[in-house]
């Protein structure tokens, strides 16, 4: 899919630290900001925005480093590799994690190989999964191309041991239908391929002291007639402080078991202006924004981009557009996002 324009989107910035922190105001337009103060000891979150797609690098305090996803074509040269050099210094990836075969994931894929090394592992979920276009001049066809070439690409199981870290417990929850402590879901057809595309998402969840944030790609939840693998995966996943939203906000994604279950106290959604966005799918969609400003226990919605949601303002009283990247600097027990607050852990 292609997506693309640009909406000037402008609101007014208020913090509100006692009750919904960064309200539905607008913070200082970062666009490709690197993380504030000193962050090589913590564990950085780093939402990097590609406009309508997704694209999250993060680094331990031990130093491992991990990218998961790219955005669309051309996303990987103009903003990953960029933002990567010039905030981190990096020549090699120790993990790369592609959640599914869409392009606004895997699209931007191939140039970020053509500039870092991988050195540990490069996980998707196997060509196997694969149901698109496969001519040689296809997108997939050249991240296919740059991650074999890597030698170190594989489909990673659920579990603890993917990614080893000496601070950070990171556990793949699910990944093509496999859910971790769960079992299997039934997710393909009688031809062996999904039903949904998005369903065989590679999710995670990620631990440092009390802080615990999940990511799971497009992750579907029974919306629009999706395979449900949200509500198995939140059984496993718990409570948590950060949720980066499934799918951009999709009405796919986000259910209420779900998000009753993972209790996320921030949320951060990666969407982009324009395009198919504003023509067609109207992300973050208002039934999933009505939910998040309907549970108390969500405080904050930080979005890259304003998107292209139909929900009235009245719904969008916890959102903050921050105009660009949104970066989490998480400690044990606490974590800023882009340099503001000092939100707390609400434990084990």
């Amino acid at each position: 899919m292609v997506y693309g324009g640009i909406y000037r989107a402008v609101f007014f910035f208020a913090l509100f630290w006692a009750s919904h922190g960064f309200g539905a105001s607008k913070a200082k337009a970062n666009n490709h900001e690197c993380p504030k103060g000193d962050w090589k000891n913590s564990l950085v979150l780093h939402h990097i925005a590609v406009g309508q797609g997704d694209a999250t690098f993060m680094r331990t305090p031990s130093g491992t480093t991990v990218l998961i996803d790219a955005g669309l074509p051309g996303r990987g040269k103009a903003d990953v590799v960029p933002t990567l050099q010039k905030c981190y210094q990096l020549k090699n990836l120790d993990y790369v994690v592609l959640t599914h075969f869409d392009q606004d994931h895997h699209g931007g894929l191939a140039q970020v190989l053509k500039h870092f090394k991988v050195s540990h592992a490069l996980y998707d979920p196997g060509d196997k999964m694969y149901t698109g276009a496969t001519g040689p001049k296809t997108m997939f066809a050249r991240f296919k191309k740059a991650a074999d070439a890597t030698g170190k690409r594989k489909v990673p199981n659920v579990g603890k041991s993917a990614i080893p870290d000496k601070s950070v417990d990171f556990t793949i929850v699910s990944v093509n239908g496999k859910i971790f402590k769960h079992g299997d879901i039934p997710i393909l057809n009688d031809k062996g391929k999904p039903k949904d595309d998005n369903a065989i998402s590679i999710s995670m969840h990620v631990r440092y002291g009390t802080f615990d944030y999940f990511i799971g790609g497009d992750l579907t939840g029974g919306g629009n007639r999706t395979p449900d693998i949200e509500t198995a995966v939140a059984k496993v996943v718990g409570d948590v402080d950060v949720l980066h939203a499934n799918h951009h906000g999709s009405e796919t994604s986000s259910n209420d078991a779900f998000l009753k279950a993972l209790e996320p106290e921030h949320v951060v959604i990666s969407v982009g202006n324009g395009g198919l966005n504003k023509g067609r799918y109207h992300h973050p969609e208002t039934s999933v924004l009505e939910r998040l400003d309907g549970y108390s226990f969500v405080r904050n919605v930080f979005q890259t981009a304003k998107g292209e949601s139909l929900a009235p303002p009245a719904v969008k009283q916890k959102v903050t557009n921050m105009n660009g990247d949104v970066i989490l600097v998480a400690e044990k027990n606490s974590f800023t996002v882009q340099g503001y607050g000092d939100f707390r852990t609400d434990g084990d």
